[in-house]
C-alpha cells in the first residue's frame, strides 16, 4: 500500500514536470541549455581522460603488461635495447624466470611499400614471433606472427592492420597469401589484426604493417633499438620480475660491452602499460586535468545561475505550494516534487551534454595535440563515461535543486495563500551567496585565461636563433629502398644543388635532423679546459645549411663542398660550446673528440646558439656539433630532412620539389612535408589551445555571472518595491534609491573578487607548468582581470539600477 502511494506520488510529480515544461518553456530552455553546455564540456573532457588514461589496451589481461626501460644518469628514462641485449633477455628468460610469463620485443619504423610509382610510405612495426601470443591478440583474418616466422632465413611475412587492409585492399580476404613488397623485400601477407587493436602506444600512429623482428637487419635499417615488454606470471609481482631482469641485464652488459659507457650505470625500470605506452599519457595528462578543472568551474557557475532561477520560480509558486500544504501535503512531498522537476531538467541537460560531448570530444583532442593520431584516442561513451555522466546529472540536480526546494517550503502558509508573499529575508542570502560564488569562480577563469594569453604572446616573441619563416621541410628515407652510403650521399648533394637553383628559392640544404625535430646526443671525451664530460647534440648537414636556416656564423666558415669523405674531419660548433671549450674565439682549430669512436673533429666554424625547444627543455642541451653530411657516421645516415628557404610562400615549391626528387630518385617517397613555422608552432600548440579554451570558458563564465548578478538585483528590486516606494514618497531622490541597488552590486562583486583572487593564485600555481615568461602571481594580469570583472559587474547592475530609479511610486503603494 505504501509503495503504491509512492508510485502515485511519483506519477503526480512527473505530471508536474510536464506542466512545468509547457507552462515555462523559456525557463526550461535556459536551464537545459546552460547545464547541457556545462555538462557537455565536462563529459567531453572526462571522455578524453578516459581514452588517454583509463581505457585499457584491447589485449588479454592488460594489467599484467609492463614495458622494460633503463634510467640513465643525466639522460633519464630510455626504452630501447640493442639487438644483442634483446636476444639475450629472450634466451636467458627461457631458462625459467618464474615471475615472467612472456617477454617480447618490438620496434616502430617507417617503411616503403610497393615499387616505383606505386611506392607508399607506411608506419610499420617489427615484432618478435611470440609478440601476439604474449599479448593475447587473435587474427581477424588469416593468422598472426609465430616463433618460426622470426628466425633468420625464414620466409618474409607481413601482417596488416585493419585500417590499412580496408584502405588498400577494401577488406578483401583474398589478399591472404599474396605478395606485398615491403622495404624492397617481397613478403607474404599472412593475416590482419583485429579492428580494435592499434598497437601498444596511444596517440602514436598505429602500425599499418607488422613484420618479424629479424627482417630489420635484412632491410639494413640504422639506428634502431627495440622496446621490451613482459607479461607477469599469475601471482607474480613487478618487483620480482624486475629483480630477475636486472640480474640478466647486468650479466649481458658484461658479455656485450656497449660503446656507450653510460649504460653500465643504468638501472632497469618496469612501467605498466595496461592503458598503453606513455606517449599520449605524458603529453596530455596535465593539460586534460587542467582543462577538467576549468570546465568544472564553469559548470559550477552554470549551476549557480540555475539554482537562482529555480529559487525565483519556487518563490513565484508560493501560492500553489501553500494551497498544497494546506490540503495536507507534507513538506517532504513538496521537496520531492521540486527535486523531481529539477532532476528531469538535469536529465534532459545530461542528454544534451552527451550529444555535445560527442560533437566536441575529438575537436578538443585535435586542439590539445595536433600531432597525435586519433585512432586510439577518439571519444566514445564507455561505461565509465556513462557512469560519470549519470553522477554529474545527479550532482547538478542536488546542487541546483535541493536548496531552492527546501527554501520553497519555508513560508507562512496563511500569507502564502492570502497574498502570495513568502516571509523571510527580503533579499535571499542564498541567491546572493551564489552570485558571490559566480564572481569568484569567474575570477579564477578570467585570470587563468589572461596568464595563458600572456604566455602565448611571450612564446611568439622567443628568439630561437634561426629564421623560421619561409622555410619548407620534407623528409625522405632512401635507405628503405636499398640506397647504400655512396648513392645516398650523392642523392643529397645533387638534390640540394638542384633545389637551390629553382626559381623562387633562396637557399636549400639537407640535414639529418630538423630543428625542433629529431635529436642525437653524444658526449665529449674531454671537456676542454674544465676537464669534465659534457653532453652535446650532433647533426650532419650539407653546405649552405646555415644560410638556409638563417643561422648566423660568428666566426670561421660554413661546411664546404670540399669537406668530403676523404678530407680532414671538421665541424662547426655552437657559440656556447665554443665558450665552454675555450674563452673568446679560441675554439677555432680546437680538436673535439666524441664518445662512440670516430676520428677527432677540428672546429672550423662557430654558429649562433639554437634553442632546442621553445621551453628550452633542460634535458636537451644547447651545445651543438654540426658535421659535414659526407663525413657522417653510419648511424646519421639512412634518412634526411630537406630544407628550402623560399622568397614567397614555402608550400608553393612543393610540386617542383617532388619533380626534382622523382628525376633523381624514382620511387623514393617525399614525406612529412611541412613548414618550419608550423613545426615551431606545434611545439607550443598545447599552450595555445589551453589559452583559447580558457578564454572561451572565461567568457562563458562572465556571461553567466552577469546574468546571475542582474537577475538577483532585479529580483531584489521587485521584492523591495514597497520599501523603495516609501523612501521615494518620503522625499528620497531617484538617485539615492538607485544607489542602494548599485551599492548591492558593488558589495557582491567586491566580496566575490576578494574570495576569487586567492583562489586564482592557487589555480595559477597548480597550472604554472604551462606558463611561459609570466609568474603565477603576475600583478598586471590579476589587476586587469579584477578591473574587468568589476566593470562588467557594474554594467550588469545598470538595468536594475534604472528600474529602481524609475519606480512608479503611486502604483507601487496602491498595489500594496
Amino acid at each position: 500500500m505504501g509503495f503504491s502511494r509512492f508510485l502515485d506520488g511519483l506519477r503526480q510529480d512527473f505530471t508536474s514536470v510536464r506542466r512545468l515544461l509547457t507552462r515555462s518553456p523559456g525557463l526550461s530552455f535556459v536551464v537545459v541549455a546552460s547545464l547541457g553546455l556545462g555538462l557537455g564540456a565536462t563529459i567531453a573532457v572526462f571522455g578524453l581522460i578516459d581514452a588517454v588514461m583509463l581505457r585499457p589496451l584491447p589485449v588479454t589481461r592488460p594489467e599484467q603488461l609492463y614495458a622494460v626501460g633503463r634510467n640513465l644518469p643525466e639522460r633519464g628514462y630510455q626504452s630501447g635495447f640493442a639487438p644483442e641485449l634483446v636476444e639475450g633477455l629472450r634466451s636467458e628468460r627461457r631458462t625459467g624466470a618464474s615471475a615472467i610469463a612472456g617477454l617480447f620485443a618490438e620496434d616502430g619504423s617507417r617503411l616503403v611499400v610497393g615499387t616505383s610509382s606505386e611506392a607508399e610510405m607506411v608506419s610499420s612495426q617489427f615484432l618478435t614471433g611470440n609478440g601476439y601470443q604474449v599479448l593475447g591478440v587473435r587474427a581477424q583474418v588469416g593468422r598472426l606472427l609465430r616463433e618460426e616466422d622470426d628466425r633468420p632465413g625464414a620466409e618474409p611475412v607481413v601482417v596488416l592492420s585493419d585500417a590499412w587492409w580496408a584502405l588498400r585492399f577494401g577488406r578483401s580476404p583474398s589478399v591472404i597469401g599474396t605478395t606485398l613488397v615491403v622495404g624492397g623485400v617481397a613478403s607474404t601477407i599472412i593475416g590482419v589484426t583485429p579492428r580494435e587493436y592499434f598497437g601498444l602506444a596511444r596517440g602514436d600512429r598505429p602500425p599499418q604493417v607488422t613484420l618479424p623482428l629479424w627482417l630489420q637487419a635484412r632491410l639494413g635499417l640504422k639506428d634502431h633499438q627495440a622496446g621490451v615488454v613482459v607479461r607477469l606470471a599469475e601471482g607474480a609481482t613487478a618487483a620480482a620480475a624486475l629483480a630477475e631482469l636486472s640480474s640478466t641485464h647486468d650479466a649481458l652488459l658484461q658479455r656485450f660491452p656497449s660503446a656507450d659507457p653510460g649504460l653500465l650505470a643504468a638501472r632497469l625500470e618496469l612501467r605498466s602499460i595496461a592503458h598503453g605506452e606513455s606517449f599520449a599519457h605524458e603529453a596530455l595528462r596535465v593539460p586534460l586535468l587542467l582543462l577538467l578543472g576549468m570546465v568544472l568551474l564553469m559548470l559550477l557557475v552554470a549551476c549557480g545561475n540555475v539554482a537562482n532561477l529555480l529559487l525565483a520560480q519556487a518563490i513565484a509558486r508560493r501560492r500553489e505550494l501553500a494551497v498544497r500544504q494546506a490540503l495536507g501535503a507534507r513538506s517532504g512531498h513538496i521537496v520531492r516534487q521540486l527535486l523531481v522537476e529539477s532532476g528531469a531538467l538535469s536529465g534532459l541537460a545530461a542528454g544534451l551534454g552527451l550529444l555535445t560531448a560527442w560533437w566536441m570530444g575529438d575537436g578538443l583532442l585535435l586542439l590539445l595535440s595536433q600531432d597525435m593520431n586519433s585512432e586510439s584516442l577518439s571519444f566514445h561513451p564507455s561505461g565509465r563515461v556513462m557512469l560519470f555522466s549519470t553522477l554529474s546529472a545527479v550532482g547538478t540536480t542536488l546542487l541546483c535543486g535541493l536548496f531552492p526546494a527546501l527554501r520553497a517550503t519555508r513560508f507562512d502558509m496563511g500569507q502564502g495563500i492570502h497574498r502570495g508573499q513568502a516571509v523571510g529575508a527580503p533579499r535571499s542570502r542564498f541567491a546572493r551567496a551564489l552570485v558571490v560564488l559566480q564572481v569568484a569562480l569567474s575570477m579564477v577563469l578570467v585570470s587563468g585565461a589572461g596568464l595563458l594569453l600572456r604566455s602565448v604572446r611571450n612564446v611568439e616573441g622567443v628568439q630561437l636563433g634561426f629564421e623560421r619563416e619561409q622555410v619548407l621541410l620534407a623528409s625522405l628515407y632512401p635507405s628503405l629502398l636499398g640506397y647504400e652510403r655512396t648513392r645516398e650521399l650523392a642523392l643529397y648533394t645533387q638534390l640540394a644543388e638542384r633545389l637551390g637553383a629553382l626559381p623562387g628559392v633562396r637557399a636549400a640544404s639537407v640535414s639529418r635532423a630538423p630543428y625542433f625535430g629529431g635529436y642525437f646526443e653524444r658526449q665529449l671525451e674531454e671537456g676542454g679546459e674544465r676537464g669534465s664530460p659534457a653532453r652535446v647534440s650532433i647533426n650532419a648537414v650539407t653546405p649552405r645549411f646555415f644560410d638556409t636556416m638563417g643561422v648566423a656564423l660568428v666566426a670561421g666558415r660554413d661546411v664546404a663542398p670540399s669537406d668530403s669523405a676523404g678530407a680532414a674531419r671538421v665541424a662547426v660548433i655552437s657559440e656556447s660550446l665554443a665558450r665552454y671549450l675555450s674563452p673568446g674565439m679560441g675554439a677555432l682549430g680546437h680538436v673535439v673528440r666524441l664518445t662512440g669512436g670516430g676520428e677527432p673533429l677540428t672546429v672550423v666554424g662557430i654558429a649562433k646558439d639554437i634553442r632546442p625547444s621553445i621551453r628550452d627543455d633542460a634535458s636537451r642541451t644547447r651545445w651543438a656539433v654540426y658535421v659535414p653530411l659526407a663525413q657522417a657516421s653510419e648511424e646519421l645516415l639512412g634518412q634526411a630532412t630537406i630544407e628550402v628557404r623560399t622568397q614567397g610562400a614555402p608550400l608553393s615549391v612543393v610540386l617542383a620539389l617532388r619533380k626534382e626528387l622523382e628525376a633523381l630518385a624514382p620511387g623514393v617517397p617525399l614525406t612529412y612535408v611541412r613548414t618550419q613555422d608550423d613545426v615551431v608552432r606545434a611545439d607550443s600548440s598545447t599552450e595555445r589551445s589551453l589559452a583559447l579554451l580558457a578564454s572561451t570558458l572565461g567568457a562563458c563564465a562572465l556571461v553567466l555571472a552577469v546574468v546571475g548578478l542582474s537577475g538577483v538585483l532585479l529580483y531584489s528590486v521587485r521584492q523591495r518595491t514597497r520599501e523603495l516606494a516609501v523612501r521615494r514618497a518620503l522625499g528620497a531622490s531617484a538617485w539615492s534609491v538607485a544607489s542602494l541597488v548599485l551599492r548591492d552590486a558593488v558589495q557582491l562583486a567586491g566580496i566575490g573578487l576578494v574570495l576569487g583572487i586567492p583562489a586564482a593564485l592557487v589555480a595559477a600555481h597548480l597550472g604554472r607548468s604551462f606558463l611561459f615568461g609570466v609568474a603565477p602571481d603576475d600583478v598586471v594580469t590579476l589587476s586587469a582581470a579584477t578591473a574587468l570583472l568589476f566593470v562588467i559587474c557594474v554594467v550588469a547592475s545598470l538595468l536594475p539600477v534604472l528600474r529602481a530609479a524609475r519606480l512608479p511610486v503611486s502604483e507601487a503603494l496602491r498595489g500594496d
